[in-house]
């Protein structure tokens, strides 16, 4: 990860995520809400829930989320980030 993408991420974190969030990125925009206890989105959702217990709501729970992600989980709020943000250009 570079170092643009690192500082979208946790600005991501801070500003933007949100159950709406998880949902757009793991499930995408055409899920079926009636499918989210289900969903990856859900799964992930709650992950950050309780790295975010485990930490007391500190910027701690954003990189204990991230480091447990897979590559693939990674790359998806990566991915979210540079349509949000722009993608790096140097």
């Amino acid at each position: 990860m570079s170092a643009k993408e690192f500082r979208n991420v946790l600005y991501y974190f801070c500003n933007r995520w949100c159950k709406g969030e998880s949902n757009l990125v793991f499930n995408g925009v055409d899920f079926d809400p009636e499918m989210w206890k289900h969903s990856m989105g859900d799964h992930m959702w709650k992950k950050w829930e309780k790295a975010c217990e485990d930490h007391n709501g500190s910027l701690d729970c954003i990189s204990a989320y991230i480091l447990d992600m897979d590559n693939n989980c990674l790359q998806k709020i990566i991915n979210r980030t540079e349509e949000i943000y722009g993608r790096e250009t140097d």
